[in-house]
């Protein structure tokens, strides 16, 4: 396989609201700029009170989008430019639409599609609809990486969409 070329690590979340998923997303871009990664960070919409947290050194992109699924088309052609060493979304709906974005830019761009909640607490609470968790089973399997925050998470995601235990690791 030929050796990527030295772009830029992007991270996608929707926006930088105060949710867990949200506080990662700011620490690994922290970790990143501490180690001198260049990385980009993806928004469908730059708002949030934790967007005045981002270091000054990544490069920010606001999608400008109202609908996640809008950002598709963004997202595909932002990969066909940029070429970014890997992208690292956050949150179901927005690894979604990542894997998406992918397959439209017909890209070998390594993807790590991080899943902070239980598909099964979900659905119980009625916060996950059948359409996104039938998305998720055809579409999860084509991550580079899929992650689990926790274990219970990762253990959940696996059962929950038919996956090998060993497909979906910890963090």
């Amino acid at each position: 396989m030929a050796t990527r070329s030295a772009g830029p690590l992007a991270l996608f979340i929707s926006q930088l609201g105060c949710g867990g998923a949200e506080r990662v997303a700011v620490n690994l871009l922290r970790a990143a700029t501490d180690r001198g990664i260049p990385i980009d960070l993806l928004l469908a919409r730059a708002e949030g009170p934790l967007l005045a947290e981002v270091p000054r050194e990544v490069r920010v992109i606001d999608l400008g989008v109202a609908r996640l699924q809008r950002a598709i088309p963004k997202i595909a052609l932002y990969l066909r430019r940029e070429r970014p060493r890997a992208v690292i979304s956050h949150i179901t709906h927005a690894n979604l639409v990542c894997l998406i974005a992918r397959l439209l830019a017909c890209t070998r761009t390594p993807l790590v599609a991080v899943e902070h909640n239980t598909f099964s607490a979900m659905r119980a609470a009625g916060g996950v609809r059948p359409r996104v968790e039938r998305l998720a089973r055809l579409l999860y399997p084509w991550a580079d990486h899929l992650v689990g925050v926790s274990g219970g998470v990762s253990r959940d995601v696996a059962d929950c969409l038919g996956l090998p235990a060993a497909q979906v690791r910890t963090i």
